[in-house]
């Protein structure tokens, strides 16, 4: 960039900072500019410009251009507003947004030292440069699967708790943890290896969903068990299989992540019941309580998960857009809206 254009930059900066310093022109921006769910939570009168910027050499040599303060359902919290004009566009834009917000918070804590929370930040980015826009949006389109990024960074940590469990325990875990393969989600199973490995009961999954059958266990024992039997080392009975079916949900989303297509313009959004089981009885299904739910489709009700999946004009998956979905929240909606 040649002095001129910085010269021309700088003043528009100066400009736009000024501009914004002027609380109504900032509420009548952010009026124009905010989504409306965060319209719903903002109180835009409590608006108040920070005096201090944030910078840091090490993110691009950028800056935080305009940051307010304000209420978000009366706690505290801040707009961050940056503006690019460079060039070319930062195509890491969206992790340095990340480390703004890290030095926002680290800031608001030396602050206010006594507060067991962190400030919510809503953040923009006001590009000015010519070239379209073609940087991720996204945090985590960043990554080559975005959906094992946002599991690990958005999902409470992993806890062990050395001192207070009992040395006996971490012991026995030690040989227990060795030779299992499936959880046993609370419940004392015996010192057993799994008889079918991971990839084997992914693959009886897609072939049901595949096959044409319209319940599961009658595909089971009567297409597995039956048709294919020597394709696999060993078979569980039904009730075993449809216990280890609750650890394949993880795997079954990476799955479909890594089936991702590339993007062409045109897509395709549809959607299919997964029943775990008859209406008649629900009220008796143990396996997925508490998990599974009433949802509604074009052919009816049904107990159990819906799963969307968006597709390229190929047939092939797009990315970190198919993913299972409960339905109890429309349930409890329409089940009002007829009462």
């Amino acid at each position: 960039m040649n002095d001129d254009n910085k010269k021309v930059n700088n003043a528009h900066d100066t400009f736009f900072r000024q501009s914004l310093s002027h609380k109504q022109v900032a509420r009548e921006f952010f009026e124009k500019h905010l989504p409306r769910y965060v319209l719903n939570v903002i109180d835009l009168n409590t608006l108040k410009p920070e005096k201090d910027t944030l910078s840091d050499p090490g993110v691009g040599g950028g800056a935080v251009d305009v940051l307010f303060s304000a209420k978000f359902n009366g706690q505290d919290g801040y707009l961050m507003l940056l503006t690019e004009h460079q060039t070319t566009v930062d195509y890491f834009m969206a992790l340095r947004l990340i480390k703004y917000k890290l030095m926002i918070w680290e800031r608001y804590r030396a602050e206010n030292p006594k507060s067991k929370k962190l400030p919510l930040i809503y953040a923009f980015v006001y590009y000015t440069g010519k070239q379209q826009y073609t940087a991720p949006v996204d945090f985590f389109e960043l990554f080559d699967q975005p959906l094992l990024a946002k599991m690990f960074l958005t999902e409470p940590f992993n806890l062990v708790d050395l001192h207070r469990t009992p040395d006996e325990k971490i012991l026995s875990n030690v040989k227990w943890e060795k030779h299992r393969q499936i959880p046993s989600f609370g419940k004392k199973q015996r010192d057993r290896k799994g008889k079918l490995n991971l990839g084997e009961m992914l693959t009886i999954i897609v072939m049901f969903h595949l096959s044409g059958f319209r319940d599961f266990k009658n595909f089971y024992l009567y297409g597995i068990k039956h048709k294919y039997q020597d394709c696999f080392k060993e078979l569980p009975c039904y009730e075993r299989f449809v216990q280890l079916m609750k650890t394949l949900f993880i795997p079954l989303c990476i799955l479909l992540q890594s089936l991702k297509g590339e993007r062409t313009g045109i897509y395709v959004v549809d959607s299919t019941s997964l029943a775990v089981c008859s209406n008649l009885r629900i009220r008796s299904n143990k396996v997925f309580a508490g998990l599974a739910a009433r949802g509604k489709t074009s052919t009816g009700w049904f107990y159990g998960f819906k799963i969307h999946v968006v597709t390229n004009d190929k047939g092939e998956l797009m990315a970190r857009i198919a993913y299972i979905y409960w339905h109890q929240t429309q349930y409890e909606k329409l089940s009002s809206s007829t009462d």
